[in-house]
């Protein structure tokens, strides 16, 4: 059961990217739809000149409005022949189009969801919406700086260890000078030997020779 629901979910996801993602033609019913839903209805006439002006940019644009679910801009178009209100729809629309990145990334991770819902039931891959040139490098900038943002916080948060500042540092006294002027720390290693080693012996006189504990004693009246 949970596979057949998933398989339907999967059929109507790829069937949703295939209806929006295709001509301009269905664009054009899918903005009367759009506009229907606040009481207004341009003439499709209106989506064609757009096309005409800006070219397929737009079309890739509406279709990418209408993918996401957003509304289309509509009243510079509720005028009919006011060239004034028709020159600031398309103006407005360039605009959008050069600024609405967050649109454009949310697309294309729509397109590839879609895609690998329409492999998954062997069913033809729609055309994907051809994201302009120049948008997918500015994509790209803007994830490469948020990318520096998050590295350059991350690198601000970190406290950098050094002697002085770790948990168990301690002051740093000034090195003792020893007799033949070298510098020696204080409670070093020579010096912590030094003082547990045993006193000096007495002059070699009062050691007994290595002949005499050769020798055995001699005894009285032995030559």
């Amino acid at each position: 059961m949970r596979e057949a629901e998933r398989r339907r979910y999967a059929e109507d996801e790829a069937a949703r990217a295939s209806r929006i993602i295709s001509t301009v033609g269905a664009a054009a019913h899918i903005y009367a739809r759009h506009a229907g839903q606040v009481g207004e209805r341009p003439p499709a006439a209106h989506l064609a000149r757009a096309v005409e002006v800006l070219g397929p940019r737009f079309t890739a644009y509406f279709q990418a409005l209408c993918l996401s679910g957003r509304r289309v801009p509509l009243m510079p178009l509720t005028l009919v022949g006011d060239a004034g209100r028709e020159h600031g729809f398309f103006e407005g629309i360039k605009r959008d189009l050069d600024a609405d990145l967050d649109l454009w990334a949310g697309v294309r991770g729509l397109e590839e969801k879609a895609a690998d819902l329409a492999k998954r039931i062997n069913k033809p891959v729609a055309a994907p919406i051809a994201i302009p040139v120049d948008i997918q490098d500015r994509l790209l900038e803007r994830d490469r700086l948020r990318a520096d943002r998050v590295g350059g916080a991350a690198g601000r948060g970190a406290v950098r260890v050094t002697p002085e500042t770790a948990p168990d540092a301690v002051p740093v006294e000034e090195p003792e000078t020893g007799s033949k002027g070298m510098k020696t720390p204080k409670g070093s290693d020579d010096e912590e030997e030094a003082e547990k080693a045993p006193p000096p012996a007495p002059e070699d006189a009062a050691k007994p020779s290595s002949d005499d504990n050769d020798e055995p004693p001699k005894g009285p009246g032995k030559p």
